[in-house]
């Protein structure tokens, strides 16, 4: 063998594929509601079964391919880069063989003429050889097993897709039956699609950009879900988007299924959603509306106020100084071009003398807490220099105030002569002293008092 892929890639052929396809085939033919006449259980295991030969039918193209490109790099290495399905290449490999002039063929049945296009410049530049009679004996083998590999998948995609209603509703209802299969083939499984996050499911199927600058490149991360009609008919600014959704609540939709749903009650809820939701994005911004004047009323209007909020405009009211400023005068020189073409004046304050004219008010308001306590602050015992300790009784006498008697009424709570307790302050001498002066009943007399010494 001229590969080792080889034995790997016939591996299917030998397993009971060929057995479930035949079973499969007249059940179609001869009765199709062959399935649903059995036991439910019976259905879905005939069900995962034909999804693992669906996988092991996947592996075994890939697997193909691989020994294919290996083997015709020979003939055409550069028809691998160029396509990248891997069908498509096996089958143009299989048309083309050891031909040489690509005109003869019908590569547009195949490929689109973009690429048909491009496969044509590269065959004519390309530095390949003719394969031997053996190599192009084993690449016809090999491509004929994978084209056949291919025709019992899409059988077992039509009976999956004919038992989806029964094992899916949802998902068929809300993507159809044709899309359902096909992604519970790829995922490998009801169950295996259901455990899948919502950003997996929207790139199951997802092939390589090969067309990238040609205008037909579809957009990244879109998979088997973007071909969905929920997809397509939404303008093309907003397929992406929708493809999330559609991702989304199609995994919702299998989570319920895989719990062995008997209708697609939540499918359809969930399409029709993303159909509101489509229809809402694609509405117009709703224009600027009038808004209309308020009914007037006869009574005069209410103005709240009151004396907080007089004292709070007062405050913030401009002072005589600012008021001054803001007055321009006309009519008089400029004392600098500069000044004024720049608007650096003083207004009225220019004016000789006028500092001494303001009569500056005082509008920030002081609270009555903080006017109250520098009131008793002034009552304390805070006097000014001017403060004397002789008393004017009347026009025509002065009296002495001593604070002696003070301290001793203050002194004898505590240390009283009477009491018997010895006094703090040392022994003081009493005076008389005689002050003369004019009383209120006799006119004229002498006013005497004790000073304590």
């Amino acid at each position: 063998m001229l590969f080792p892929e080889l034995q790997n890639v016939k591996k299917l052929l030998e397993t009971p594929v060929d057995e479930s396809s035949n079973q499969i085939t007249m059940n179609l033919e001869d009765d199709p509601a062959y399935v649903f006449s059995r036991p439910f259980t019976s259905s879905y295991n005939l069900i995962l079964k034909t999804n693992t030969l669906l996988s092991q039918i996947g592996e075994e193209i890939a697997a193909i391919h691989h020994a294919v490109s290996s083997l015709y790099a020979t003939k055409f290495p550069e028809l691998v880069e160029l396509i990248s399905n891997p069908l498509d290449y096996l089958r143009v490999v299989a048309l083309i063989q050891n031909e040489t002039d690509l005109t003869k063929l019908p590569l547009d049945t195949i490929l689109p003429p973009s690429q048909v296009m491009l496969v044509s410049i590269a065959s004519s530049t390309t530095t390949g050889s003719p394969l031997s009679p053996s190599a192009l004996s084993e690449l016809r083998s090999l491509t004929s097993e994978a084209i056949q590999l291919d025709a019992d998948r899409g059988l077992f995609l039509r009976f999956i897709e004919s038992r989806m209603l029964r094992m899916a509703p949802n998902c068929s209802a809300l993507v159809g039956t044709h899309l359902a299969a096909r992604l519970v083939a790829q995922a490998g499984g009801l169950r295996a699609l259901a455990s899948m996050p919502a950003c997996n499911v929207m790139l199951i199927g997802q092939q390589k950009q090969t067309f990238e600058g040609t205008g037909l490149a579809l957009p990244r991360h879109s998979g088997i879900l973007y071909q969905s009609d929920l997809v397509q008919s939404a303008p093309a600014a907003l397929r992406q988007k929708t493809a999330r959704i559609v991702a989304n609540k199609l995994t919702l939709a299998a989570r319920i299924d895989a719990q062995n749903a008997q209708n697609g009650e939540n499918g359809a809820e969930y399409r029709r959603t993303i159909q509101e939701k489509v229809a809402k994005w694609q509405e117009p911004t709703p224009g600027m509306r009038e808004k209309a004047l308020p009914v007037p009323r006869d009574e005069p209007k209410k103005r709240r106020g009151g004396r907080r909020v007089r004292k709070m405009k007062e405050a913030r009211q401009p002072s005589e100084i600012q008021k001054q400023l803001n007055r321009r005068r006309f009519g008089v020189a400029a004392t600098s071009y500069a000044d004024e073409a720049m608007g650096i004046e003083n207004g009225m304050l220019e004016n000789g003398g006028s500092f001494a004219k303001l009569i500056v008010k005082k509008t920030k308001l002081v609270a009555q807490k903080t006017l109250k306590r520098l009131g008793q602050a002034a009552k304390g015992g805070y006097v000014s220099g001017l403060a004397s300790s002789f008393n004017i009784a009347d026009a025509h006498g002065i009296e002495l105030i001593s604070n002696v008697k003070k301290e001793e009424r203050k002194d004898g709570k505590y240390f009283s002569a009477v009491s018997g307790f010895a006094s703090v302050h040392p022994q003081s001498l009493l005076c008389v002293c005689y002050v003369k002066g004019v009383t209120e009943t006799s006119g004229s007399g002498f006013l005497f008092f004790l000073l304590r010494v």
